[in-house]
């Protein structure tokens, strides 16, 4: 599924659902201006919606990695974290990775070394 959302001034942007396996599509972002735009479309509501159980979880997971962190001696930020979402949550949130850049457990640990983060999984 495809549709055009107005972003006022002139503006448009084509936005395009990714097709799921069992039906249904999904359109991910991170843009707020783009939320709202398509929060104002005629058809929201009608044919797609805002999942607002994955907007709370994820800003839940960054507050609560945020709220973990700890000096370490060697100068690394030590963050513990429940799980490798969490830790990709944190990443994409603060330092705007890209999620397709933190597929593995290696890739988030070399990510987060880069930053000066070092992650504790509890």
């Amino acid at each position: 599924m495809s549709i055009n959302v107005s972003l006022g001034k002139g503006k448009s942007v084509h936005v395009s659902f990714t097709a799921l396996t069992g039906g249904g599509s999904v359109f991910y972002t991170e843009d707020e201006k783009l939320q709202k735009a398509l929060e104002r479309h005629s058809r929201y509501g009608k044919i797609f919606r805002l999942d607002r159980s994955f907007v709370d979880d994820e800003k839940t997971r960054v507050e609560e990695a945020k709220e973990t962190k700890e000096q370490d001696v060697a100068g690394a930020i030590v963050i513990k974290v429940a799980s490798l979402d969490d830790a990709k949550a944190y990443l994409v949130e603060t330092f705007g990775i890209s999620r397709t850049k933190l597929r593995s457990k290696k890739q988030i640990e070399e990510a987060a070394a880069a930053y000066g983060i070092e992650f504790i999984f509890e």
